[in-house]
């Protein structure tokens, strides 16, 4: 059962066309950069995409994700979590189509994208340039990444 659910959950996440043109993209920019520097440019690109789609004034936590949420339903990119702890944020961002789309090797470095997108909003909303958000772990099978914003 768990492997028609994984199944069809990757189905609905993976954009045939966009592989199309991602996968022979990525395989061509892989042969000339390595992946620690496939990381830095998907997190510059974050950054540049959370600039061109900020999020609007925030009050609290609760109304930032809420924003995400937002804008993650309308491009069909999941859905984020973001969880208080002491002396960090914990920011779930579950069902990204990334690896679905582009394939698990991808996930070493794609998953700088979100990453970028949390730093770029998280400083714009006023988090200051001490505070740095950063991936914790891999992704799990269903696109799922977990990131910490903290010094």
């Amino acid at each position: 059962m768990h492997d028609k659910f994984s199944e069809y959950l990757n189905g609905q996440l993976h954009n045939s066309a966009w592989a199309f043109f991602l996968g022979p993209f990525v395989q061509e920019l892989l042969s000339h950069v390595s992946n620690e520097e496939m990381r830095s440019l998907a997190r510059s690109a974050g950054i540049r995409a959370g600039r061109e789609m900020p999020l609007p004034a925030c009050d609290s936590l609760q109304q930032m994700e809420a924003a995400a949420n937002d804008h993650w339903s309308r491009l069909g990119w999941g859905i984020v979590t973001f969880q208080e702890y002491s002396g960090h944020l914990s920011i779930e961002h579950r069902f990204a189509p990334l690896r679905a789309t582009l394939g698990e090797p991808a996930m070493a470095w794609a998953a700088g994208f979100l990453e970028g997108v949390y730093q770029e909003w998280f400083t714009m909303l006023g988090a200051g340039r001490d505070l740095l958000v950063r991936q914790e772990g891999g992704a799990d099978s269903y696109g799922g990444l977990v990131y910490r914003l903290a010094r």
